[in-house]
């Protein structure tokens, strides 16, 4: 089955008299996404596809066992960070479709956590930059630029 990443594809049902509106409300709704997420998607959805299809299982409407099972499959190869875009892909061409979006089952969900639990992609935190170590920081500025005026000027 294809798919397309639009969300209002053309109809030759549509009275004459909606032409023009109907354009403008294609164009408007191609809008809602950036062009570079929308190819982005679409890539991302293909790639499922092609993995379902190659399993003999249906990729729309896909189960969360599937998506979960895809997701488990791929975590070898593919960045937590790239997975939750994949994710993303699946769930806007199911909510585009207008079926139940299996990204949301919770398997779904602690298939992911666990991804990034196990394989990373928390960020390190950087320690937060406290009154005294602004000060520090702002003491330390050359007394000839703007900066270092505001210390005198604070002093």
């Amino acid at each position: 089955m294809s798919v397309s990443l639009t969300v209002i594809s053309d109809s030759a049902n549509l009275p004459a008299a909606l032409g023009p509106d109907f354009t403008a409300a294609m164009d408007l709704a191609r809008a809602e996404k950036a062009a570079s997420t929308r190819k982005a998607y679409g890539t991302d959805f293909r790639i499922f596809r092609t993995w379902c299809e190659s399993r003999g299982i249906s990729a729309l409407p896909a189960a969360p066992e599937t998506v979960a099972a895809y997701l488990a499959a791929q975590t070898p190869t593919s960045k937590a960070s790239t997975l939750g875009r994949r994710v993303a892909a699946i769930r806007y061409a199911h909510k585009l479709a207008g079926l139940v979006l299996p990204t949301d089952a919770e398997g779904v969900k602690a298939t992911m956590r666990g991804i990034r639990r196990t394989y990373g992609s928390a960020k390190v935190r950087k320690a937060p930059a406290v009154a005294g170590k602004m000060l520090g920081m702002v003491a330390a500025a050359p007394l000839t630029s703007w900066r270092g005026c505001v210390i005198e000027l604070c002093s």
